[in-house]
């Protein structure tokens, strides 16, 4: 695998806007890894208001995001770093299934709002533009502006809601993105088709029936996500969690504080916990809330016990003392959830910031 950039490489001028903690930067710095040349990357600029987040950022790529307010970033403030590509994850907050889904009501929502007029403006606007969010940005009117915005500046764009597992990661996050590229002066882009539920299904097929509308009602395909049973995800992945576990976290004092506290399992024994073993295939989606929230945030790990498979229907909550206890039951790791979110093992945290932050 060669580093040198081969003539006529792809050379990526990127700006990561909402950068978080670096999700995007770690897959651009993969693809660079293994183009072997055909595609090189610079980040001219990475942007969040997440503090913690800009030190987990700084961290593992050497320098911290800039905390300007997205809202109120400007044409020229954009146009001086001469980027090519733009990234992007605004706040789920507004379209998640668990908040108030207002949408491009919420303030929250601002900032997308604001670059995505940005966009019409810009003398050069970028020839790629990647964005990801939670299901159900694709069906608001964050999502439609955007889109007609794209549209009406000649781009191609396909949309995806595509999860970890489906790559052969054990875990299952399901997730929108959006990738559009500008099409040159007097190419015109393939119609607009439905959003891709799959990355096999995501060939020109897919455009012979699709229509020329950008409006978030031609989605008609059912989302994976509506499958209940977990075990519609389970053959998407041959790879187990053991894969994913740290091997510096199974001993020690490390592994002790991971422990999930005897108090929390008594008081909440009646929720539906997301038990998961190292030979399993399938880790729940962890949220912002995991170990804060103990149902719904993410699976625990068993660790003791190993013969015994715990049945939550049969066993909860009346056998919680001689079943829920013995399990060993501990927290995932924050480096073992990056790994499972696709980061490299290399990834890290400040050693300042405690495991629930």
């Amino acid at each position: 695998m060669s580093d040198v950039p081969l003539e006529g490489a792809i050379k990526l001028r990127v700006i990561e806007f909402f950068s978080g903690i670096g999700g995007f930067r770690a897959g651009l710095d993969q693809l660079q890894r293994g183009s072997e040349g055909r595609v090189t990357v610079q980040v001219v600029a990475a942007f969040d208001v997440n503090k913690q987040a800009n030190s987990v950022y700084g961290l593992n790529f050497g320098e911290e995001a800039r905390s300007t307010s997205l809202e109120y970033i400007s044409v020229a403030d954009i146009e001086k770093l001469q980027a090519n590509c733009w990234t992007m994850s605004p706040p789920c907050q507004p379209y998640t299934s668990a908040g108030k889904q207002k949408g491009i009501q919420d303030a929250r929502s601002n900032a997308l709002t604001n670059l995505t007029r940005v966009i019409g403006q810009l003398k050069t606007p970028p020839t790629y533009i990647m964005v990801e969010n939670v299901p159900n940005f694709e069906i608001s009117e964050s999502r439609d502006f955007l889109v007609q915005t794209l549209t009406d500046l000649n781009y191609e764009i396909k949309e995806f809601m595509l999860s970890p597992i489906e790559l052969n990661i054990p875990n299952h996050r399901l997730r929108y993105f959006l990738l559009a590229s500008r099409m040159s002066v007097g190419m015109k882009p393939a119609p607009l088709g439905p959003i891709h539920f799959s990355l096999e299904r995501s060939g020109p097929s897919d455009q012979s029936a699709s229509s020329s509308s950008s409006s978030s009602s031609e989605i008609t395909e059912p989302p994976l996500s509506s499958r209940k049973d977990p075990a519609a995800y389970l053959k998407m992945c041959n790879v187990s969690i053991q894969d994913y576990l740290g091997d510096s976290l199974l001993l020690g004092e490390q592994t002790e504080n991971l422990l999930v506290e005897r108090r929390i399992l008594i008081r909440h024994s009646s929720y539906r916990f997301d038990i998961v073993r190292p030979d399993s295939k399938y880790t729940s989606c962890f949220t912002k809330g995991y170990g804060k929230n103990y149902s719904g945030s993410g699976s625990f790990l068993q660790t003791k016990n190993m013969e015994v498979i715990f049945q939550q229907e049969k066993d909860q909550p009346d056998n919680v003392e001689t079943g829920l206890l013995d399990l060993g039951l501990r927290y995932f790791h924050p480096q073992e959830i990056a790994r499972l979110h696709g980061f490299p093992s290399s990834f890290r945290f400040p050693p300042s910031m405690n495991l629930i932050s």
